[in-house]
């Protein structure tokens, strides 16, 4: 679901995939990939289409994200461990204007390993409590072994129905 939210976003806001929207679309792709939302960079930087002068270096770009990727997949935290990282603490407020929810979460690890990112779903609820939607969003975070640390100002995406409650469950994370 967060997916398809992600791409109907995008397809609404984004660049289109001609010559002409090539610089726009590398630039969104770079900072998209210097805040390590590699997923949304990846993107853009597919969106280029091979006659534009920009097409090697997106394709570089592309290649850089899918190595970072198998490095994440052998630093995931197996499902035992998972169980060891806790949200303590969650709060939340809305974007009224852009239908936005912007988080605020209070992990704590009990794992001695440290952790760098945590996945964690979202489900939105209206007050009946029938879940509206599902996001799962990747927080980067610094999570030493046997501490606790905060994220704040988390927004996994846009949620247009109206919800008065949210849960967080967390889903995977990876290692330092």
């Amino acid at each position: 679901m967060k997916k398809f939210l992600l791409f109907l976003s995008l397809g609404v806001f984004g660049c289109g995939n001609t010559a002409d929207n090539a610089p726009a679309n590398i630039k969104k792709g770079d900072e998209f990939y210097a805040k390590k939302e590699y997923e949304v960079a990846e993107y853009y930087y597919e969106k280029i289409p091979d006659d534009s002068p920009f097409y090697l270096q997106a394709q570089r770009n592309i290649a850089a994200i899918e190595k970072i990727k198998e490095q994440w997949a052998d630093r995931s935290v197996p499902a035992a461990d998972l169980s060891n990282i806790i949200v303590t603490d969650h709060s939340f407020n809305k974007d009224f204007t852009t239908h936005i929810p912007i988080h605020r979460l209070l992990f704590f690890n009990r794992n001695k390993r440290n952790i760098e990112m945590v996945k964690v779903t979202f489900s939105y609820q209206d007050g009946h409590g029938s879940e509206l939607a599902t996001i799962t969003t990747e927080i980067p975070i610094r999570l030493k072994g046997s501490s606790q640390n905060v994220a704040e100002e988390i927004k996994p995406g846009i949620v247009s129905d109206e919800f008065v409650s949210t849960t967080a469950r967390i889903v995977g994370a990876r290692y330092e």
